[in-house]
């Protein structure tokens, strides 16, 4: 009403999202919205994509999702239920239900039944639509059901980034066998990367020298590029310096996990 802007940072749901038209000026659904990262239904595609055949063999496949009333989860579901899959049918979907997104509840137990229904199914692949607490504890009764020598792929969404920060030390020993191979593996796609830049930046200044049979300038390259290029490579320089301090933030600072 009051015609305010709003920056959504970390809003990934595509019930909250601008759609262009087939000839981009198509009237935005929610007016003044600028969103800076991808939604659940392009990271899913993206996930498929990277995944290839294996990702979208039916029989190898089982989508575990949450139904407690969350747009993250509902959307995410709702993304990987559209993945185009081959083949004769898997597993039925497999729901549980987490009290918040906080709190672990009875999720535990849930995800024990859930790992059996898995190990007795072809299933290696899990699509996996809840939130990175949940995800944790799954990924670690998964592994100990164990199920042979089979290993699992859990792809999940972006609130995966700081599955790694939920991660104890013991819990990583848990996720591999004996032989000291991964049981389980996660992916996800992160909502951002500290490449990015430098990709889209090299990416610009090969067009621009096939065009220009010569190096950009300094002045020639485009800021929207440039600025938050030379503002990583400060915070890099000042994640250097504070390891460098030994100073202890609980964890070692990594622009991996976005």
């Amino acid at each position: 009403d009051h015609r305010i802007p709003v920056l959504a940072s970390r809003i990934t749901g595509d019930q909250i999202a601008n759609r262009d038209g087939a000839d981009g000026m198509a009237k935005p659904k929610f007016p003044g919205l600028a969103r800076i990262i991808p939604t659940n239904g392009d990271a899913a595609q993206a996930l498929a994509g990277f995944n290839g055949e294996r990702g979208r063999e039916n029989r190898k496949t089982v989508l575990v999702y949450d139904t407690r009333p969350d747009d993250y989860n509902e959307s995410l579901a709702k993304a990987f239920s559209g993945i185009e899959e081959k083949g004769a049918p898997g597993p039925a979907a497999m729901p549980f239900q987490s009290p918040a997104i906080d709190e672990e509840g009875s999720t535990g137990n849930q995800f024990t039944q859930i790992a059996n229904n898995i190990c007795d199914s072809e299933a290696d692949t899990v699509y996996f639509a809840g939130r990175a607490l949940h995800l944790r504890i799954f990924t670690l009764k998964l592994a100990q059901v164990g199920c042979g020598n089979r290993h699992y792929t859990v792809i999940s969404g972006s609130d995966a980034a700081s599955l790694r920060q939920d991660m104890k030390k013991e819990d990583w020993a848990r996720l591999r066998g004996a032989d000291g191979r991964a049981k389980v593996t996660v992916q996800y796609a992160a909502p951002a990367h500290p490449d990015a830049w430098r990709t889209e930046l090299t990416a610009w200044k090969k067009k621009w020298e096939a065009s220009h049979d010569r190096e950009p300038a300094r002045n020639e390259l485009p800021q929207y590029l440039t600025e938050p290029n030379e503002a990583l490579d400060g915070l890099e320089k000042l994640i250097g310096t504070t390891r460098g301090r030994g100073t202890d933030l609980g964890s070692v600072p990594d622009l991996e996990d976005s």
